[in-house]
């Protein structure tokens, strides 16, 4: 009887899974063909499908992941290697440590690769963009310590988010 006790124990638990939150991520970039790529704390990477002007790719990040960045992969050939990085590109970096509070930012401190904007799947809280690399405090961190004011939250439970690249003025 402890046993068939423990089991349904573990199966409820295991029915309340984690919540997770959708990501859209949209190119309007008609120039070029982007690879939408993640990053969390806990040293997954995730590579999305590549998509071409106006298509549109999306994945699930579980709550309480922590600290996660996004960007548009720079794929760099190197003979038959391909290596992907990061460094020079525009981030979104988000917190996904409480499932009911999410916050984001848009950075260029490590460089500016392509225009970025994001917003939450609820219509009450808003996103923000950086489009050139040229954007200010209010949009991006340009330095480690100038971006406070383009921080954005969303204090709506597993609220979803679409991240647009832009490319093209």
């Amino acid at each position: 009887m402890v046993c068939l006790l423990q089991i349904i124990s573990a199966a409820a638990l295991a029915a309340v899974a984690t919540p997770d939150h959708l990501v859209t991520f949209k190119n309007r970039c008609a120039s070029q063909t982007i690879t939408p790529a993640f990053h969390a704390a806990d040293g997954t990477s995730r590579y999305m499908a590549a998509i071409g002007n106006g298509g549109t790719t999306t994945t699930t990040v579980a709550a309480l992941l922590g600290v996660a960045h996004v960007w548009a992969d720079q794929v760099v050939q190197l003979s038959r290697w391909q290596i992907h990085y990061r460094a020079g590109c525009t981030l979104l970096e988000c917190n996904f440590d409480n499932p009911s509070f999410g916050q984001c930012n848009l950075s260029r401190v490590s460089g500016f690769n392509v225009g970025m904007e994001f917003s939450w799947t609820d219509g009450g809280c808003s996103g923000n963009y950086c489009l050139h690399n040229t954007c200010d405090g209010d949009r991006a961190f340009s330095t480690p310590d100038n971006g406070g004011p383009s921080l954005r939250q969303c204090n709506t439970p597993n609220v979803g988010m679409t991240v647009t690249f832009s490319c093209d003025p």
